[in-house]
């Protein structure tokens, strides 16, 4: 925490001493026992604490604390009084109470006390009222500045708590996807009503070889053949009834074969699926061992520890019961200890889940299916378990149920995990910022598609039809449709040329060079030569560093920028461009979202037409013109393209203009991205 600070300054009374010197001497116990008095009356919170203690201990208590202060105001070292009392109470060193019993409001309110207990003996003090009025001015200051001290050593232990927190999440998030690493485990949580809320793991990807928010068609391209009927029967059933799924398939990916556990919960609300959450294993490991089994007993049970997981049979009908050494370690007993009867089994399940499973085990027997099983079991010495079951039923020759055999494996630790994931991705869920800009940007190009791209198409049908029916004897009329046509067709080319390249500004940090502002200028007029001769532009510009930008997209935003201060030029006035360079420290930068660190700004003024105030913002949105297209060419994309370039290096955009006296853009870009 940094270091507290109080400016001895700001406690230098002229008349407090002596009347802090006189309550000391003659009103000590009547001053603390209005103190007492006047905290019960405002209900200072700060006695809850001390409510185990009565009056008149409260005021044995609070006599030497009282004296204390008093002392340190008599002898003008009530600042050091204050800086000893906030440093223990950072350091939890306070007599009595702990430093979390204290809260805001007790701040505010034992200042309020102080100045009112201190103010009561004015009458008895003195009759001189410019002295009173002295008095309590110097009362005011002093509780002030013991508030304001508070308050900041409040905030600032608030801040550590906060950073204390914020610090254990990132590291509990860390631990959580690198034991999704190490288990082969992924999980997602897909939000069906609001998509940007959506969280993938990486894992996922590691699992299937997919993007993390693939299409199902593309998934279902990689399930074994024989599985994909069954996984769609049960995706069917989630997503239409709601609840949990459970499966194991087999997954083809690069002419390898893997076995995956998917399990989840789909929640559904008036038929419709509203979410889906759940985790995928990858468990082809387990399944190799177990496949490798039947080649030795020993590797059998080594397999089974290993993995955690055991196999039994039953009799169909009979008490006996046959576990593998692994089911008795999942159960918390010795391998090869008493023998497992069915009723043994059934009692060692959890109360919650024991008449479930005898219900789960009678419906195998009377249909001769044994579905997939989840329990919870108690072990003797009452640790909970989570357990996950695989069977299949043997048949005698008339096909009536002979044995039920299976696999049983402890869950326990991915159960709790996979919780712990579900409070993982809602934090992660806040992350994904970036799709809200997305989003925003497709419903501008979802517009355009529907709405703007639609009329040069309409005029051009209309047009044409008019030329067709004309085409015998062309006509001035005919011509000037041929004209509109003409120009329609040019402004859709060029709206759909804007709108490609809009949609391709990406930030690549490989793409990110060392260039010379000063030559991608000079690159730039250049390529405007002809105008700027045509025009007697003027430009005057300033020492330009080197900086480590996106060459290509750094030279389109300067030639938007230049392009627009050539085009929009006011009548019969040359065209004059100011070019110069500075640094900010991030405290002198305002009317910007949170920022950190200096930046370098990049200043581009002109003489031209300019524009109202009020419309500095929306400049920088798709298609917004602030000119009619008869005088002034264009199609609202060109300082969207800057503002999304700035965006790609990390920086921001802004504009200054007033109608007839020409505009003003800055460029702030990371001090990082300088050349040193």
């Amino acid at each position: 925490m940094d270091k507290v600070v109080v400016n001895p300054a700001k406690f230098d009374f002229k008349y407090l001493p002596a009347y802090a010197d006189y309550i000391l001497k003659e009103k000590l116990e009547e001053y603390v026992r209005h103190s007492i008095k006047f905290s019960k009356e405002e209900d200072l919170p700060l006695l809850r604490p001390l409510s185990r203690f009565s009056d008149e201990e409260l005021v044995a208590l609070s006599i030497e604390s009282s004296r204390e202060v008093l002392e340190a105001l008599t002898n003008r070292r009530i600042h050091i009084h204050i800086l000893e009392n906030v440093r223990k109470w950072i350091s939890n060193k306070l007599e009595i109470i702990d430093k979390d019993d204290i809260v805001a409001e007790d701040l505010s309110l034992v200042s309020f006390i102080r100045r009112k207990a201190l103010s009561c003996f004015l009458p008895e003090y003195t009759e001189d009222r410019e002295l009173k009025r002295e008095l309590l001015s110097e009362i005011d200051v002093y509780t002030t500045q013991e508030e304001l001290v508070a308050y900041n050593a409040y905030i600032r232990m608030q801040q550590d708590k906060l950073n204390k927190i914020n610090t254990n999440l990132e590291f509990h998030e860390s631990l959580l996807l690198e034991a999704q690493e190490i288990s082969g485990l992924g999980s997602y949580y897909i939000d069906y009503t609001n998509p940007e809320n959506s969280v993938v793991t990486p894992q996922m990807h590691n699992i299937t070889g997919l993007p993390v928010f693939s299409a199902a068609d593309a998934f279902f391209e990689h399930v074994h053949p024989e599985d994909v009927a069954m996984i769609r029967a049960t995706w069917e059933t989630a997503y239409s009834e709601g609840g949990n799924f459970d499966y194991t398939f087999r997954y083809l990916i690069n002419n390898t074969e893997k076995r995956l556990h998917s399990r989840g919960l789909v929640k559904v609300v008036d038929g419709r699926p509203v979410n889906v959450r759940g985790t995928l294993k990858d468990i082809t490991k387990e399944y190799e061992l177990i496949e490798r089994l039947t080649e030795s007993e020993e590797l059998h049970k080594q397999a089974q520890q290993l993995t955690h997981l055991g196999n039994w049979s039953w009799e169909v009908g009979t008490e006996k019961i046959v576990w593998s050494d692994e089911m008795y370690r999942i159960y918390g007993l010795q391998p090869n200890g008493a023998e497992i009867t069915f009723g043994k089994f059934i009692s060692l399940i959890h109360p919650d889940d024991r008449e479930r499973r005898q219900k789960e085990i009678q419906e195998s027997i009377d249909t001769g299916i044994v579905n997939d099983y989840t329990l919870k079991i108690v072990n003797p010495d009452g640790k909970i378990k989570i357990l996950k079951g695989h069977g299949s039923m043997v048949f005698d020759e008339h096909q009536n149920p002979l044995k039920i055999v299976g696999t049983c494996q402890d869950i326990t630790k991915e159960f709790y995990l996979n919780r712990e994931l579900v409070q993982l991705n809602n934090s992660l869920s806040k992350k994904n910022h970036e799709l809200v800009n997305i989003n925003h940007e497709l419903e501008s190009f979802n517009y355009i598609a529907s709405h703007d791209l639609q009329e040069p198409l309409r005029k051009i049908q209309i047009y044409s039809g008019r030329l067709l029916e004309q085409a015998e004897n062309i006509s001035d009329d005919a011509k000037q449709s041929v004209n509109k046509v003409i120009y329609s067709a040019s402004r859709m080319q060029r709206l759909i040329a804007d709108l490609i390249e809009f949609s391709q500004i990406s930030a690549k940090s490989e793409a990110f060079e060392m260039v010379s502002l000063g030559q991608m200028i000079e690159e730039v007029r250049h390529n405007f030569s002809h105008l700027i001769e045509a025009q007697n532009a003027i430009f005057k510009i300033g020492p330009l560093p080197r900086v480590k930008v996106i060459h290509f997209q750094f030279v389109q935003l300067l030639t938007n920028i230049i392009g627009n201060a050539l085009k929009y030029k006011r009548d019969g006035v040359g065209p004059e461009l100011t070019i110069s360079s500075k640094m900010v420290t991030e405290e002198n930068i305002e009317a910007f979202p949170p920022s950190s660190g200096n930046y370098f700004v990049l200043r581009i003024c002109d003489n031209g037409i300019g524009f109202d105030e009020g419309q500095k913002e929306k400049i920088f949105e798709l298609f917004k013109r602030l000119h009619s297209s008869d005088k002034y060419s264009g199609t609202g994309i060109g300082l969207a393209i800057c503002k999304k370039i700035v965006n790609n290096h990390n920086g921001f955009i802004r504009a200054e203009s007033e109608k007839g006296k020409g505009s003003c853009f800055e460029i702030y870009l990371p001090e990082n991205l300088l050349a040193e």
